[in-house]
């Protein structure tokens, strides 16, 4: 979340990337370990996928959902209408966290 937040820039909400090759340079190692914190921080309503990445060279934009969504170019069809700010607040945590015996 905080590799997300970081990239915030005051006008870019829907621009954030998280790609091992983005985020090697800040210490990052694992492909697995960066698409398991992804996945999770979109379960938890965290971020919200402005634009789905494609190979070779396109990788998916992100926004936080805890600041508006910005105006940018680029976004796919029906991004801007689906992103909720704050959408966060209605998840059920139990949900998101594994019962431990």
């Amino acid at each position: 979340m905080m590799e997300i937040a970081r990239q915030y820039h005051g006008d870019d909400n829907g621009r954030m990337i998280v790609t091992l090759a983005h985020l090697k340079q800040r210490g990052w190692s694992s492909n697995d370990t960066i698409n398991r914190a992804k996945l999770e921080l979109l379960e938890a309503r965290l971020i919200y996928e402005t634009v789905k990445g494609c190979r070779p060279h396109k990788a998916s934009w992100y926004a936080a959902t805890w600041w508006a969504l910005d105006k940018l170019n680029g976004y796919d069809a029906g991004a801007e209408a689906g992103f909720v700010r704050s959408a966060y607040r209605n998840v059920k945590l139990t949900s998101l966290h594994r019962e431990t015996v």
